[in-house]
């Protein structure tokens, strides 16, 4: 199971001090301007020695085995213990700090406590509280980790055109987020070769009546093409659109430039965070894993020679934004941006590699590592900003 987590008292305090140093982190310059009504913050990138380094733990504190399949959401409680929903499974886990099971809910099912695939998402508004959401049913539930009882909230049927099978990524003042991919089923199925629009959007759902907002809509090309083994497809190097919910509205990163946009609750755009750093260029080591993985062929997609530079958006319990650099290569750590909920970048963090960071909370950081045989578990780790020591 794992070692057990440090003491908590000491991971709060540390938590605290680098949420007070992070939003005064000298030596980051920031400006913020106006533009036609929307904030724009812009932060230039870390220079170098700058102590703006976010560290995690050498190792992780506890690592949970499950064993699980299809990890549908990972939230850390206070004082590091983990919810976990195993969509496979059909059950929602709660951990102690130090990796015990303390109990289970669900089983497969449409009872008051079964499922046909949970997800479980915080709401950033107030932190304390958990949803279920039953991607088959599309029942909305408030979970309580501490008994484990589930109460009903609502019914996302009224949206189930837009959502189809899909899972939410965050939720904030009962709304819960949303990001669907569409394209022509007609042209995914047929044989005709040819490059079809790929629409990723964003949705913004109440978790009672199914009211939807479309927050964020990116198109990109979608190739088909016809191989002597029948159908082949691809979607040339474009990411996936990526949001998560802050208590203030939901922040969206669209594949291209350095930025992260933040819409509040009724979907208008407020701010725009960015580094002025414009877009990765593709080094020797990322074209090469270009050509061998995603092996672009005659009638594919050329090369890139740029990178989209974010990929993935979470917050944290204290309103922060964080968001990787997008990163071709497998098997190595991944870069993270911290921001404030004002736009001011507070620090950079490396990621161990193969850690998919799911929560950060408390001054713990949970994500899904997996094995050689695709097996998932969950590491927890803990967090602290290098100032704090």
């Amino acid at each position: 199971m794992g070692n057990g987590v440090a003491p908590v008292a000491a991971m709060a305090a540390l938590w605290a001090v680098w949420g007070c140093n992070a939003s005064t982190t000298p030596g980051i310059p920031f400006e913020v301007r106006d533009s036609g009504g929307v904030t724009i913050a812009v932060s230039m990138a870390v220079p170098p020695g700058t102590d703006a380094t976010v560290v995690f733990s050498s190792e992780p504190l506890t690592v949970i085995d499950g064993p699980f399949s299809e990890i549908r959401g990972v939230e850390i409680l206070q004082g590091g213990g983990v919810v976990i929903a195993d969509g496979y499974a059909n059950q929602i886990r709660v951990y102690s700090a130090s990796g015990e099971l303390l109990r289970r809910i669900g089983g497969d099912g449409d009872g008051p406590n079964e499922f046909r695939g949970p997800s479980l998402v915080r709401d950033m508004t107030d932190p304390s509280v958990l949803y279920a959401y039953d991607r088959r049913s599309r029942r909305v539930l408030q979970f309580d980790p501490a008994h484990g009882v589930l109460s009903p909230i609502g019914n996302l049927d009224k949206a189930r055109r837009v959502l189809g099978s899909l899972a939410p990524v965050g939720a904030a003042n009962g709304r819960l987020i949303f990001q669907t991919n569409n394209i022509d089923e007609s042209k995914f199925m047929s044989r005709e070769a040819g490059t079809f629009p790929f629409t990723q959007r964003v949705w913004s759902i109440d978790g009672k009546s199914g009211e939807q907002i479309l927050l964020a809509e990116h198109e990109v090309p979608f190739v088909h093409k016809n191989e002597r083994n029948g159908m082949a497809w691809n979607i040339p190097f474009a990411p996936r659109i990526a949001a998560t919910a802050l208590s203030s509205g939901t922040a969206v990163v669209s594949p291209g430039p350095a930025e992260v946009r933040l819409h509040d609750h009724t979907g208008m755009l407020s701010r725009v965070f960015r580094i002025s750093a414009g877009r990765s260029r593709v080094d020797e080591v990322a074209l090469k894993h270009w050509n061998e993985v995603l092996d672009p062929t005659e009638g594919g997609s050329a090369s890139p020679d740029s990178v989209p530079f974010f990929d993935r958006i979470i917050a944290d319990d204290r309103d922060r934004v964080w968001v990787r650099r997008y990163e071709m290569r497998p098997n190595v750590g991944t870069e993270w941006f911290v921001f404030t909920a004002e736009g001011r970048l507070a620090g950079v963090a490396m990621v161990p590699a193969g850690l998919e960071v799911r929560s950060i909370y408390s001054g713990y950081a949970a994500g899904v590592i997996s094995g050689d045989f695709d097996e998932e578990r969950v590491a927890v780790y803990s967090i602290s900003g290098a100032r704090a020591n």
